[in-house]
């Protein structure tokens, strides 16, 4: 228990019902598992917090194009939020198959975004380098 919730129990002799809590790190919340009304123990997660200095992006790619892109190549993005910003990154990893209703294959790509303008939930339009040799 925080020290000042402390102080006010010692004060007034009462628990209070709500208190702050403030995150280590700036992110977003991609799990609450605490509700109102919950009891919750010592040690028990309360959330779970998602930082934002990497952002990873999946990406669908044409069957035809996607046996061309490996984990470690370089893309470049845009975002319609901000249309003059590109974003670089690299290719994590390319999932082998291919989805029969889209004939597409699924890569996920990581971005560095040290100003946190990217956020959960944007579009982006990605591109990248194709090796040469290849048809």
């Amino acid at each position: 228990m925080p020290e000042d919730l402390l102080r006010v129990l010692e004060k007034t002799g009462r628990l209070q019902s709500r208190m702050l809590l403030t995150a280590p790190i700036f992110g977003v919340v991609s799990e609450l598992r605490a509700r109102e009304g919950v009891r919750v123990t010592t040690g028990s997660p309360l959330l779970r917090i998602k930082g934002l200095s990497t952002v990873h992006v999946d990406v669908e790619v044409h069957e035809r194009l996607g046996r061309e892109l490996c984990a470690g190549d370089a893309v470049s993005a845009q975002t319609a939020t901000l249309p003059d910003a590109v974003f670089m990154g690299r290719v994590t990893s390319v999932t082998p198959g291919v989805s029969l209703a889209t004939r597409t294959m699924s890569a996920r790509v990581a971005f560095q975004n040290p100003d946190m303008q990217l956020l959960p939930g944007m579009s982006m339009i990605v591109w990248w380098a194709r090796r040469s040799g290849s048809s």
